[in-house]
């Protein structure tokens, strides 16, 4: 936790430095800054602690925060937010009780994001806008019945968010801003009020909000100058066939493996063009698929399980397009959130019901125009949905699934005009450029259901290495392709919190291949640029604990910020820091019982402090 939070405020020290710092020479009628407040309630706050999986209802909170913010184009903003819930919790289920119970406490959370949003002109002083944010959020709850405080503990997550609202014009510098946000704080690891047990949390959450935006600088000739919003919108429909892997679904602190049969899935989307080679679009999914069987600790071979998944997601994306002659190539991901709708039997117990979930996506393709306003596109996807917490039959029954799909799919899009695009030497970007660098890598403590009990996994300090090649977007944005690997040593792990650390005897070594597309916007202060950022992708799980020893693919997201400094026109010294988050791996090993009857899930994080080396070329 004080790892936590000393790498938490040192970025957001980085993170506000550096735009108070750009703020002398750069601050002009291009950036803003916001203040917001309103109504937040959660959705749900599913936590484990002992052998059951218990979930919250709420009552009504509030929500507080602020921004700093850069208009990209005239239609296109980034902006660093920081902001805080708490709402009070009103009632709990828990396996084996047949009806909620009273449950008096609180939830909160202080988030840390990187916010993208777009704007759309209605040619009116009207303009809604959507978009979406990937952060890192401090978040605790605490719990009690009967005088009995049962969870409490606060420790670092992944945080994002989905948004939507709408600003009207008060003035040349003034907007009013009335919007909604969706967010989550994912895999909080904290501890009860006696320390007697480890808890495991998820949190999620909705706000309505009410906020003013003031406009900086002097230039506000183009305050509404929100380019061509409705001219470059394409809508695309696609279909294919989903392979999911087998789904970490945990209840009873009990981790099973299931195994799924191949699906489908479908879905739409509407975009638009966000900067010259970017697009961005609200895509809605389904995927669907049927279980073929199901393994589970000191089970010594895998039973027949019936029924089937489904996915609905609605998630942000981004895609960086790279013309090839006739053909473009695109790269990219996006975040949202999913239901989990899934039926079946685990441990002759009926599963039937649906549950929200943070999803995440990372894909790559080609697209090959058939006339300026049709395009065929041949895609993959890695999308999941995380953490969902869903019923069963009887005695409030709870089970929490991961469930991860690779898809291969076909889609046609259509845009007016959109298609008939320039030569590609016209779209080549500004510059390219290639990263190697290397650092320490400090995990924090990574809870994990295992044995009918939630541990809390500790690690010793690690090491990172990597490369990335990239582009210049503009003169302060970058877009990059990361390779990367972490390993670090187990150095134990607890069941209780007053135990050491490391006081059971857990052995091995956690070794991470991550894939990360990434974006950097860079802030021009002199010497040095500050920059901050972050990127989605995938990453190839390759642990060796004890008997958890099967290579698993994996979700993964990262932010992040740094300084570069010039140290001749091509070469640039990047000191940076990044928190890298790895999304619920079903780890699976050889147990007592001769088959793969030891698993475990569990999300993990990395603080990495690096130094390297940039080339222009």
């Amino acid at each position: 936790m004080r790892r936590s939070l000393l790498l938490t405020t040192s970025i957001t020290a980085l993170l506000l430095g550096g735009s108070v710092a750009s703020a002398e020479e750069t601050i002009g009628s291009n950036h803003y800054i916001s203040l917001f407040g309103g109504v937040s309630s959660g959705l749900n706050s599913p936590f484990m602690l002992e052998d059951y999986l218990y979930d919250t209802s709420s009552k009504t909170g509030f929500s507080i925060g602020g921004a700093f913010g850069q208009y990209l184009t005239p239609s296109v903003r980034g902006e660093v937010e920081l902001s805080y819930q708490r709402y009070a919790t009103d009632s709990y289920t828990d396996t084996g009780n047949s009806g909620a119970s009273p449950a008096d406490g609180y939830v909160q959370s202080a988030n840390l994001l990187l916010n993208v949003w777009k704007d759309i002109d209605l040619g009116t002083s009207f303009t809604p806008y959507v978009g979406a944010g990937l952060g890192a959020s401090v978040g605790s709850m605490s719990i009690d019945w009967d005088g009995s405080e049962i969870s409490k503990g606060s420790n670092i997550g992944f945080a994002s968010q989905l948004g939507a609202g709408v600003r009207m014009s008060v003035s040349d510098r003034m907007k009013v801003d009335i919007g909604y946000r969706m967010r989550s704080v994912y895999s909080l690891v904290g501890t009860d009020t006696e320390a007697t047990d480890i808890t495991l949390a998820n949190l999620f959450n909705h706000s309505l909000q009410a906020g003013v935006t003031y406009r900086l600088g002097d230039d506000l000739s183009d305050m509404n100058a929100v380019e061509g919003s409705m001219s470059n919108v394409y809508y695309t429909l696609f279909a294919g066939v989903a392979l999911p892997q087998d789904s970490a679904v945990t209840t009873q602190t009990y981790a099973y493996e299931v195994n799924n049969k191949a699906g489908f899935t479908t879905g739409a989307a509407i975009g638009t063009s966000l900067l010259p080679g970017w697009r961005g679009e609200l895509e809605a999914a389904y995927t669907r698929y049927a279980h073929g069987s199901q393994t589970y600790y000191a089970n010594e071979s895998p039973d027949n399980m019936s029924g089937a998944t489904s996915l609905y997601t609605l998630t942000a994306n981004v895609w960086k397009d790279i013309p090839i002659g006739k053909y473009t190539t695109y790269v990219g991901g996006g975040v949202g959130f999913g239901l989990a709708d899934a039926d079946g039997t685990l441990d002759d117990v009926a599963i039937d019901g649906s549950g929200l979930g943070l999803a995440l996506q990372f894909g790559a393709g080609i697209r090959r125009a058939v006339s300026e306003d049709w395009a065929i596109d041949f895609g993959y996807r890695a999308r999941g949905v995380f953490g969902a917490t869903i019923d069963g039959a009887g005695d409030n029954y709870h089970a929490q699934g991961s469930f991860l799909s690779h898809m291969l799919q076909v889609g046609f899009t259509y845009g007016n005009s959109m298609f008939d695009m320039p030569e590609t030497d016209e779209l080549v970007s500004q510059g390219h450029y290639a990263t190697l660098f290397g650092g320490a890598a400090l995990h924090e403590g990574t809870g994990t259901p295992y044995d009918a009990d939630t541990y809390e996994m500790n690690f010793d300090t690690g090491f990172t290495i990597g490369a990335a090649l990239g582009t210049q977007i503009s003169d302060t944005m970058r877009g990059e392709l990361e390779l990367s690997y972490i390993r670090s040593g187990i150095c134990g792990a607890r069941e209780y919190p007053l135990e050491a650390k490391c006081e059971e005897d857990w052995s091995g070594v956690l070794q991470t291949v991550n894939l990360l597309a990434n974006v950097w916007k860079d802030f021009d202060v002199g010497m040095v640029s500050p920059y901050v950022g972050g990127g989605l992708g995938l990453a190839l799980v390759l642990p060796d604990i004890d008997d958890w020893a099967d290579p698993r693919v994996a979700m993964a997201a990262q932010i992040g910020g740094g300084v570069r400094y010039a140290i001749k026109d091509d070469l640039t010294l990047d000191l940076g820091y990044r928190f890298k988050g790895v999304f619920d791996p079903l780890i699976s090993g050889h147990g007592t019982q001769g088959a793969d009857d030891e698993h475990g899930a569990f999300t993990y994080y990395t603080h990495a402090v690096t130094g390297g080396l940039t080339w222009d070329f």
